[in-house]
């Protein structure tokens, strides 16, 4: 999936999203008035580009699929706020792919400085702390 399809698929959402809140019956004067256009800003559609172009195919079918969850789940949410809600999960979906290619090598520095750490514990041996003055205790009578 290109990213220009990508963005037509966006838009789709946001019409059936815009059509949906025009067509209800408590909204029947609003729907005799001619609707607002729809229409990405360049700087959401450019980030969303960006994004997309990193992407698979599979991620970006993730990243509708929870799109379209989530506007099931907010069936009044206005139409602007769409392409917002679309940066976030490819956010997300782009920050997870991240994570799991860059886990790996995280986790095995981390157990070599461990080891480090640990053989510099063990040669210097065990230390302990003693006290020289000893706790004065006060006691308050009644």
């Amino acid at each position: 999936m290109s990213c220009s399809q990508f963005l037509q698929q966006l838009e789709f959402l946001m019409k059936i999203q815009r059509n949906s809140t025009f067509e209800k019956p408590h909204y029947w004067w609003l729907s005799k008035k001619k609707s607002p256009p729809i229409f990405l800003s360049a700087k959401q559609e450019c980030v969303i580009r960006q994004i997309v172009q990193k992407m698979s195919v599979g991620e970006q079918m993730k990243v509708m699929q929870s799109l379209t969850v989530w506007l099931e789940g907010h069936p009044f949410a206005p139409t602007e706020d769409i392409p917002d809600v679309c940066i976030g999960f490819l956010n997300k979906v782009q920050g997870v792919t991240i994570l799991k290619c860059a886990h790996f090598t995280k986790v095995s520095r981390f157990r070599r400085s461990l080891r480090r750490f640990t053989s510099l514990l063990v040669s210097n041996g065990r230390k302990r702390v003693k006290f020289a003055d000893e706790p004065v205790v006060f006691c308050i009578a009644y």
